[in-house]
């Protein structure tokens, strides 16, 4: 069976149903690797033909970053503000296909790899605006100033 995401749950909005996207678990990890591939053919460039494991697990926590802030962006717009942040189930479900993505990516990941992302993804989220954080990292990144992401 094909396991799915829930961007957010049915409820009453002035008494009319609202359904919110769901994507597939495949879609997701799809997503992922994609933009992550992006990312880090970006940061390849940015360092001169140079990448390492910190650079992965860099690209990777605000790759996930931006993720999460966009749908929570979404889920606030489609639920009028009743839900505010991702269900741990959701993100714990893109977690998982993010650790699929990086296994796929990188024959040298490791569990404590898959730590040091989640590390720094706490690390930029809990920062009092992650949303200026990540938009300057993807500035940066592209070399673009006020393209922000979010």
């Amino acid at each position: 069976a094909t396991r799915h995401i829930r961007v957010s749950v049915r409820h009453n909005l002035n008494k009319n149903q609202s359904k919110i996207k769901i994507m597939s678990e495949q879609a997701i990890r799809n997503s992922l690797e994609q933009e992550l591939r992006r990312n880090l053919a970006a940061r390849y460039d940015r360092n001169n033909e140079n990448l390492d494991m910190d650079d992965i697990v860099k690209e990777a926590a605000f790759t996930m970053a931006v993720n999460i802030l966009i749908s929570e962006k979404q889920l606030k717009e489609q639920t009028n503000g009743q839900i505010q942040f991702m269900p741990s189930e959701s993100l714990n479900m893109m977690f998982n296909c993010l650790n699929q993505v990086m296994n796929k990516i990188s024959g040298d990941f490791h569990t404590y790899h898959f730590q040091q992302i989640k590390n720094k993804y706490e690390e930029i989220m809990s920062d009092s605006n992650a949303k200026n954080r990540v938009n300057s990292h993807y500035n940066e990144l592209y070399g673009s100033n006020g393209g922000n992401v979010i």
